[in-house]
């Protein structure tokens, strides 16, 4: 797991630039990588016909003309749906993962977060392992989910695919000895000193959420976590 980390730590740009692009879209992410990531932060959904597409949210909201469930339209019906909101450009939203993948430097690391809604709801990651052995993306990638299935899953298609375990209530960490992740991804709030040593003590990388603020980030920085997801420009910057 070392090798995925090119600095200590390592900021995810999370679901892009947002204060520039909107969020999970091409656009965001080369623009959070224009400013000088080294690492995205992409959630995926499936939709009905198969499609692996970035989307944070299964609902549809006031932005398009097609309110429902995207996981039970097709990719195609979605998209027709689209409205113009921050940008121009209505094919920027909902765009499939192949074709982000397609648009990042080899050199970005991008961290996919599968969404779902039951634990039983795993089928997206056959999708999504079949999709990184054939864009032959292993290296630069880390698989991650609230959904521990989802985690074990990727791990039995693939042991290579690194993966992460994300959690916002500490009873979930027990998970970690049956999953067995390659990291671990608690919400800022659950951090401690002895989080972080446990964790490196058993050979598990800490990727940290959401952390947008000077203080918080300097304090994850001391207790030597291995990677910050943020909204904050100011911390991918190569600026900074």
């Amino acid at each position: 797991m070392k090798s995925f980390y090119s600095n200590n730590p390592m900021f995810f740009a999370h679901r892009g630039c947002l204060i520039k692009k909107p969020e999970n879209t091409i656009n965001s992410f080369l623009e959070a990588i224009k400013i000088g990531a080294e690492a995205i932060e992409v959630d995926i959904i499936k939709t009905k016909d198969n499609k692996i597409i970035c989307s944070h949210d299964y609902y549809l909201d006031i932005n398009i003309n097609k309110v429902g469930d995207i996981s039970e339209m097709e990719y195609s019906y979605l998209k027709d749906g689209i409205k113009s909101r921050a940008s121009t450009n209505n094919n920027d939203y909902f765009p499939q993962l192949e074709n982000v993948i397609k648009n990042i430097p080899d050199e970005v690391k991008i961290n996919i977060e599968i969404k779902t809604r039951k634990v039983i709801d795993i089928l997206i990651v056959k999708e999504l392992v079949s999709i990184i052995k054939r864009m032959n993306i292993s290296h630069k990638v880390l698989v991650s989910s609230f959904n521990p299935l989802a985690i074990w899953y990727a791990k039995i298609l693939d042991k290579n695919i690194r993966t992460g375990f994300l959690y916002d209530n500490p009873r979930f960490l027990f998970l970690k000895n049956i999953i067995h992740p390659d990291c671990i991804h608690p919400k800022q709030s659950l951090v401690t000193q002895n989080l972080v040593k446990h964790c490196k003590d058993r050979g598990l990388s800490v990727n940290v959420w959401t952390v947008n603020n000077k203080a918080a980030i300097n304090w994850l920085i001391k207790q030597g976590v291995d990677g910050i997801i943020t909204d904050n420009p100011k911390y991918f910057s190569k600026k900074n």
